[in-house]
């Protein structure tokens, strides 16, 4: 964890934040080395390190006033036993312990209402397909029956 302004630290070119543990080195690992390679310094923080490193709790620790608190000592002790793992938890701990707001949730979404027309839809595929395949095993297929003729276009 690179704390800025901290002695003997050297300054970064990019900062990459991630909600999650790995999902840097995931999404933008190749990114990351290629803008490493041509000599960038690169900085990752994770979110619970961050909201960790400018809490009250931080502070505490470390008996120094080097930056503004951004964060309380509570926000700060949950950010720490949250580090490197699921953002949801920080947050579920937060409005456990703290009263924030609630943790966004996907919604579940209805499958059964779609599951019968795209059935439907999939079914209709795989019999034209076959009819293709019948027209293919009786002697070739008529491409001219998927296209308009120069008449019939004139009549539409």
């Amino acid at each position: 964890m690179i704390v800025f302004g901290a002695p003997g630290v050297i300054p970064v070119d990019i900062l990459a934040v991630g909600a999650h543990p790995d999902d840097l080195e995931i999404c933008m690992g190749g990114t990351l080395a290629r803008l490493a390679a041509a000599g960038r310094q690169i900085g990752l923080v994770d979110l619970a390190d961050m909201i960790y490193v400018r809490s009250e709790f931080y502070r505490q620790k470390q008996q120094k006033d080097e930056k503004p608190i951004l964060f309380g000592e509570k926000e700060g002790r949950i950010a720490l036993a949250n580090r490197r793992k699921d953002p949801l938890y920080l947050f579920a701990a937060l409005q456990r312990h703290l009263g924030y707001p609630g943790v966004p949730r996907p919604q579940v979404e209805e499958t059964q209402r779609y599951l019968l027309p795209a059935l439907q839809r999939h079914v209709e595929r795989l019999e034209t397909r076959l009819k293709l395949l019948e027209e293919e095993l009786r002697g070739g297929i008529n491409i001219a029956r998927f296209y308009a003729g120069k008449e019939e276009k004139k009549e539409q």
